[in-house]
């Protein structure tokens, strides 16, 4: 894929994003981190990372939000409730280890606020599935710094076990204040 550079000053992190982009088509999938004060463009690099990634890749996207901290699992549920729904057999991407990840997108469970290894693992078999039934993800998250906690732990597990799947993930976020 490649990567436009309408961003001033952005060459090394759209090169950085190119390199991830096709490594993930070959397998090796990798976290990229955009990291910035408020109002520095990462949102745009986000959005220009994304246009580049199409059509080689699907693409789900979430946002953190403040207002929505509190709740278990919310990012999670953003990047991949959508895809799920739009599966012909979504069951399908449930099989095997996946479906520990089920309560996670049963609102009426309390397994659904637990950040268990089981519910994390199934959740990376979700990925997986997902990737198998659509083809290399790119997983974008925007202000990761207003993600909820179980999410983040998510993202954090996922980023380790990239390596393999044609999956990217990208993260925007601020320093740590």
């Amino acid at each position: 894929p490649g990567v436009a550079a309408p961003l001033l000053e952005r060459e090394p992190h759209l090169e950085a994003a190119q390199d991830a982009l096709a490594a993930a088509l070959d397998g090796a999938g990798s976290t990229l981190l955009a990291l910035g004060e408020g109002g520095v463009g990462k949102t745009e690099l986000l959005a220009e990372v994304t246009r580049a990634a199409r059509p080689s890749f699907t693409v789900l996207r979430a946002r953190g939000d403040e207002l929505e901290q509190d709740y278990p699992f919310g990012v999670v549920r953003q990047l991949l409730d959508p895809p799920l729904r739009r599966l012909e057999d979504r069951e399908a991407a449930f099989v095997g280890a996946a479906e520990h990840a089920k309560a996670v997108f049963d609102l009426r469970s309390e397994a659904a606020m637990d950040a268990s290894f089981a519910h994390l693992q199934g959740l990376l078999w979700v990925v997986v599935h997902l990737s198998e039934a659509l083809g290399p993800l790119l997983l974008v998250v925007d202000d990761a710094h207003r993600a909820d906690d179980i999410s983040l732990r998510f993202l954090r597990f996922l980023s380790h076990r990239l390596d393999g799947l044609p999956v990217a993930l990208l993260l925007a976020t601020r320093p740590a204040e």
